[in-house]
């Protein structure tokens, strides 16, 4: 995830990482009818570099997703952005994962610039995830504004997946002080469309509390392992337990790291975390000693 990335001299301690309160709107929902699912992991699973450390030793490429899949509950797909996979394709995705798992394909870029056939194919897609879909993911860039809200109604609209469809807003105008502007709000409660939680340093301003459904989509941006991203991690295992508290039902966690090496040990924190404040019951990743080993910086 390149939104929000900070350079790579950037001072991360001046940064003040400290999650906004909670949207009032979304508080005092109450518990919701079952413990909150929470599906964590990473925006990519074909990590050479994972193989050993992470994966099993001589794991094939053919077989990196089942590798993947047997530590982490979920996928944020962004590979969809750039183009519509085959049907067979995605069919071979959801055999090579359990029952559990679940995918959150990002709607492409052609879909959203208006490409109705893309739309076409990409209805077929979503079809084809069958229940291993988790949310899809509807994102949006900096320069789509509140004067283009209609169109995006109209294309959430459009996306034969209802209650699967989870918006990300960049554009500050959707915002006011990180909670969703009234009509987003309204609208996302009223549409069972959901919200995607952004948290990245270099744009804290698009970072919210707002809870219009009982289901989000947290992006999770990361600094190769620094020490702020576990303190992070700890901090979202507790606002997310306190939301499962209050109605949350469904979570999808995405850890972005540059290059996504240092993903599981966050990954890790945060099952954990989710365990411990939750009682989530997830799988966690035993990072290896030594460390991962290291790779320059993607910024």
């Amino acid at each position: 995830m390149e939104f929000g990335r900070l350079p790579p001299d950037a001072d991360l301690a001046a940064v003040d990482f400290t999650l906004p309160t909670d949207d009032p709107r979304s508080v005092g929902r109450g518990a919701p009818a079952h413990a909150t699912r929470f599906h964590l992991g990473a925006p990519a699973f074909a990590v050479r570099p994972w193989i050993g450390p992470v994966y099993p030793a001589g794991t094939r490429p053919d077989a990196l997703l089942a590798a993947y899949a047997a530590l982490f509950d979920g996928l944020e797909l962004n590979s969809t952005y750039y183009a519509v996979p085959a049907v067979t394709q995605v069919a071979k995705w959801v055999a090579a994962t359990p029952p559990g798992f679940r995918f959150c394909p990002k709607v492409p870029r052609d879909v959203v610039d208006g490409d109705r056939g893309a739309l076409t194919a990409f209805n077929r897609v979503l079809e084809a995830f069958g229940d291993r879909l988790g949310l899809c993911l509807l994102q949006l860039t900096p320069a789509f504004s509140p004067a283009r809200f209609e169109a995006l109604r109209a294309l959430a609209a459009a996306l034969e997946a209802p209650g699967r469809v989870a918006v990300e807003w960049r554009h500050p105008g959707f915002f006011e002080a990180h909670t969703l502007a009234p009509r987003v709000y309204d609208w996302m409660a009223e549409a069972d469309v959901h919200p995607v939680v952004t948290d990245t340093a270099a744009r804290r301003e698009v970072l919210h509390t707002s809870r219009p459904t009982d289901k989000l989509l947290l992006r999770f941006q990361c600094h190769n392992g620094h020490a702020t991203d576990f303190t992070r991690a700890a901090a979202w295992a507790e606002r997310l337990a306190a939301w499962g508290r209050d109605g949350l039902a469904e979570a999808h966690v995405f850890v972005h790291q540059p290059g996504d090496l240092d993903a599981p040990p966050v990954l890790a924190a945060l099952a954990r975390g989710l365990n411990t404040c939750a009682g989530a019951g997830l799988r966690v990743f035993e990072p290896p000693a030594p460390p991962l080993p290291r790779q320059p910086s993607l910024f």
